[in-house]
């Protein structure tokens, strides 16, 4: 069934090349027919050139065309099976909407065969080689709707004709009635107006004055002309015409009295398209402006308010130890995982980590965080684990499985990548020091954006441009005691690493605040404060982009002072620090205003 299936594409795909040859070759004789035909009768002069009513429909054409040229005698059968009913009705429609294509009764029935065919075989063509039979009912009713998509276009064809007389009716009567107005008769103002305009309202009375030309009465040209149109303001004045035409009375009140109507008639549409608008553009705005103007207004207010939620975790290791309960079977995208038992053992000298086999720990990394898993959780003397080896650098997928000796099982999905990261100078995420300001360097993957904060403060990163994954800090400040470092790590596709780190001064420090509130109207005011003994007090004051001394103290007997501070009218910001030996410590700020006035 496989290599008819093969067989069948193979044939229709080599079908369609022919066809797609034949459509090419008919299309280049149609046109180098026309030029054959103008030249003969002196109409090479550049024209605009016209617009297929509808493209597809336009394709379907020459199709039908080359296949009516290909199986002629399945066309003429089609044609000679037409009752003379249907072909007057389909001739009648096609005049009314002005010959699309310049097809006849016969060649549009042909059409609405081959198009019911092509829309039939595209379907059945996708659905061959699967088993069920829906997608045919699928091929046998888009065949159907194909069959009816010519007369679809073709009635929409004649709305818009219709729609398109009305619209132009209105100015012509007006220039008709002016022109009967100068003097002229109907025919002559009818000739005028074809002259001046080239709409589609110009081409039906150019028809009109061509049948008067060879010899049709006036009477039975406008009976014509109201047969070829289903326009209701088009018949209306055609009723009149020729009703006044039959009673031997003047056409020029008659037209004038049609056009004062037809301009009436026009301003009632206006108003009530006018009117019609606010109800029409409810629904298109509750349903696509309101929500997207919602969605703009308030993302900003979201998404400032959410906190980073990344859409998968990033891992240092190239590994991955999952804790399972005890007795537990696990699947690894669809691969069983052994199960690793380790335990506490506790010497007389040590602690030891053993684990049941020997490929639990094969490497001083897993050994390390096994390590740190089992020191994180004292209470714990047993746990059980999968390993997960994980590509570098590389997003995947896993799927766990889990299953209980009782037959209860879980499923757990996630995505992971394994990167590089590290920050020198750490130790159990720990550092001590006794400088008041730091420099950190680190490393990372390439590609990965790194976000370092100190005490809620980032830190501007500079990175090696021989080294692209190595990275330096800016020289910050600490502050006595615990310092809090976070590190956030992320790739353009939303994985993310999160860190802390403990920083911790122990150098020498020192406290100081204002005695006074701020603002104050004071000339001086009084600095007071702890620092070490034996240590030099140093205030600045900060003036744009500089510090200016102020005053410097020294501490010899006692750690807590107390120093008269000098102030500007205005803002001021002091630097405090102190100094002893060649130690430094961490700079203080402190801010006090001098107002002119209370």
């Amino acid at each position: 069934m496989e290599i008819f299936d093969q067989i069948l594409i193979y044939a229709l795909a080599f079908l369609f090349l022919i066809l797609l040859v034949l459509f090419f070759y008919n299309r280049k004789m149609e046109i180098s027919q026309r030029k054959r035909v103008a030249s003969l009768f002196d109409e090479i002069k550049k024209q605009k050139p016209v617009r297929s009513p509808n493209a597809i429909v336009g394709v379907f054409v020459i199709f039908s065309k080359v296949l009516a040229k290909v199986l002629p005698g399945i066309f003429k059968k089609i044609t000679r099976s037409m009752s003379m009913a249907t072909s007057a009705r389909i001739e009648k429609q096609l005049q009314l909407a002005g010959y699309p294509f310049l097809l006849d009764a016969y060649s549009w029935q042909w059409l609405k065969i081959v198009t019911a065919f092509i829309f039939f075989v595209s379907i059945s063509t996708v659905s061959m080689g699967n088993e069920q039979w829906t997608y045919m009912g699928y091929a046998l009713l888009l065949g159907f709707l194909g069959y009816f998509y010519p007369d679809f276009f073709l009635n929409s064809l004649l709305q818009k004709r219709k729609n398109k007389i009305s619209r132009e009716l209105p100015d012509a009567i007006d220039f008709l009635s002016l022109c009967l107005a100068a003097g002229m008769n109907f025919q002559l103002a009818v000739e005028e107006y074809i002259r001046r305009n080239n709409t589609l309202l110009a081409d039906e009375f150019s028809i009109f004055v061509n049948q008067i030309d060879v010899g049709v009465g006036r009477v039975e040209a406008f009976q014509y002309l109201l047969e070829r149109n289903e326009s209701p303001e088009m018949r209306n004045f055609l009723s009149s015409v020729i009703q006044s035409e039959r009673l031997g009375t003047s056409l020029r009140p008659v037209i004038s009295s049609q056009a004062e109507d037809l301009r009436d008639k026009r301003k009632q549409f206006v108003e009530k398209m006018i009117a019609q608008a606010p109800v029409k553009m409810l629904f298109p705005m509750m349903f696509f402006i309101l929500p997207a103007m919602l969605v703009i207004a308030l993302s900003a207010v979201l998404i400032s308010s959410s906190p980073y939620k990344p859409s998968y975790s990033l891992v240092e290791n190239e590994f991955l130890y999952v804790p399972v309960t005890s007795g537990v079977q696990v699947w690894c995208n669809r691969k069983p995982m052994p199960v690793y038992a380790f335990e506490r053992r506790q010497s007389a000298d040590m602690e030891q980590i053993v684990s049941n086999h020997p490929e639990g720990m094969t490497t001083p990394e897993q050994k390390t965080y096994i390590e740190e898993y089992f020191r994180s959780r004292n209470a714990i003397r047993r746990a059980s684990f999968i390993r997960i080896d994980l590509p570098y650098n590389k997003r995947m997928r896993i799927r766990l499985y889990f299953r209980s000796r009782d037959g209860k099982t879980e499923v757990k999905s996630f995505w992971t990548k394994a990167i590089r990261f590290e920050l020198e100078g750490f130790k159990n995420n720990r550092m001590d020091t006794l400088l008041p300001r730091v420099i950190f360097n680190g490393r990372v993957t390439q590609g990965h954006e790194v976000i370092l904060t100190l005490n809620k403060k980032p830190l501007i990163l500079n990175w090696d441009e021989e080294e692209k994954d190595q990275f330096t800090t800016s020289l910050r400040s600490l502050i006595h005691g615990r310092n809090h470092l976070t590190v956030l790590v992320k790739d353009r596709f939303g994985g993310a690493l999160e860190k802390s780190y403990n920083i911790f001064y122990r150098g020498i420090s020192v406290k100081a605040q204002f005695k006074e509130k701020s603002p104050t109207l004071a000339e001086e005011v009084t600095l007071i404060g702890e620092a070490a003994q034996g240590s030099t007090l140093h205030i600045l004051k900060l003036k744009g982009n500089k510090t200016v001394p102020v005053k410097e103290v020294v501490l010899e007997d006692s750690t807590r002072f107390s120093v008269q501070v000098p102030l500007d009218v205005g803002p001021n910001v002091f630097h405090i620090f102190i100094r002893r030996d060649n130690d430094q410590s961490p700079v203080l700020q402190r801010s006090m205003e001098r107002r002119m006035t209370e």
